[in-house]
């Protein structure tokens, strides 16, 4: 018997939330601060606007997230990275906090908004089937797009989703990749610290404490096709939960960036989500989880060099008090937040101030109310 989950969150006198954004871990060009803010505003106002009207967390994070993948100007969805054949696959994943419900797309084209059919996935993971059939959490490659176009999915045709730029920088690697025989020399350019290593990345919370994570991607570029990145794996690109800290709730969550196969190894986004609960300050808990769990993990002791970027929040409803953090141990991170008591939307552009980038990260934040 078919139970399609009711995200919808319950309704109260006094309703407020809060929505917070990355456009990823790496280098961004000052030039674009214009664009990148636009964008970011754009997202935003439609997740608040989700929020006001239908008060769930869950929509919210995905209205903002497919506002990011329309913008054509990430790596996710429209104007994504290429692969080594020069086609656009594309990762995606979402989760509810109140009822850890997950669903994860991956390697699947023709969808200019993946994180629509990861919402459709999380919305059945729970259904109840005859036959003890499990309902997936997680699809990939043609399933996926078989899926999102039974329930009504925009799909378009693959090449649609390549953009001028996308293009150029493919044929610029392309032609450098040819050129070198020296495997050394094509893993430089593969792995250079200088790109964006621009997943994005949305967190939603309302005021009753209802948080919801998801994460998008492209993925990096010039990838062997078929390969998936942390957007799409459970506990890696993005998580989401609700526990209790003596006797008081708390809302967690995070989603990441970076190098997705070092953020899959180390599971990045639940453990930095444990670690919050277990040290109750968020700051320490980032420091820890990125020194301890991350650039000194010896599941990543064959990569010379880690890179990653994170987005945390740490809510109690009790108190209206929120925490809303970042870290990242590459040149700088895009972050934008909102609420719906403020109407202006914060924006920056975060750059490291350590020489030594790669080896610490830079962890920064603030407070709000809801």
């Amino acid at each position: 018997m078919e139970n399609i989950m009711n995200i919808t969150d319950s309704f109260a006198e006094e309703y407020n939330g809060f929505v917070a954004l990355h456009l990823g871990a790496g280098k961004h060009r000052a030039s674009l601060k214009p664009v990148y803010k636009r964008i970011s505003q754009e997202a935003c106002s439609k997740a608040l606007n989700v929020l006001r009207a239908e008060r769930s967390v869950t929509k919210a994070a995905m209205a903002a997230t497919v506002s990011l993948e329309t913008s054509g100007i990430v790596n996710a969805g429209t104007g994504s990275a290429l692969n080594s054949e020069g086609a656009v696959q594309c990762d995606a994943s979402i989760m509810d906090g109140r009822t850890m419900a997950f669903g994860g797309v991956g390697c699947i084209s023709g969808i200019p908004n993946p994180t629509q059919v990861a919402y459709e996935i999380l919305r059945n993971c729970n259904n109840r089937h005859g036959l003890g059939l499990i309902s997936p959490i997680l699809l990939v490659g043609d399933g996926a797009k078989h899926f999102a176009i039974s329930k009504g999915i925009r799909h378009i045709s693959p090449e649609s989703l390549i953009s001028e730029k996308s293009l150029k920088k493919f044929n610029n690697i392309k032609e450098k990749v040819h050129s070198f025989a020296d495997t050394t020399a094509i893993n430089k350019i593969m792995n250079n610290p200088d790109e964006i290593h621009d997943t994005i990345g949305v967190i939603c919370v309302d005021s009753l404490g209802h948080v919801a994570a998801a994460a998008s991607s492209g993925g990096s570029q010039f990838k062997t096709p078929g390969r998936i990145g942390q957007s799409a794996v459970y506990g890696a690109g993005c998580w989401a939960c609700i526990s209790s800290h003596e006797g008081d709730d708390c809302s967690i969550a995070a989603t990441t960036s970076g190098i997705g196969e070092q953020i899959i190894r180390t599971n990045l986004a639940k453990q930095l989500c444990d670690k919050i609960l277990l040290k109750q300050d968020q700051h320490e808990a980032l420091q820890e989880t990125f020194i301890e769990s991350f650039l000194r993990s010896p599941v990543l002791a064959c990569y010379e060099r880690k890179l990653a970027g994170a987005l945390s929040l740490t809510y109690y409803p009790s108190s209206k008090i929120g925490t809303l953090s970042w870290a990242y141990n590459t040149a700088d991170m895009v972050i934008a937040y909102q609420s719906t008591l403020d109407g202006k939307m914060h924006y920056r552009l975060s750059k490291h101030l350590d020489a030594m980038i790669t080896q610490c990260p830079s962890i920064q934040g603030i407070c709000f109310r809801i």
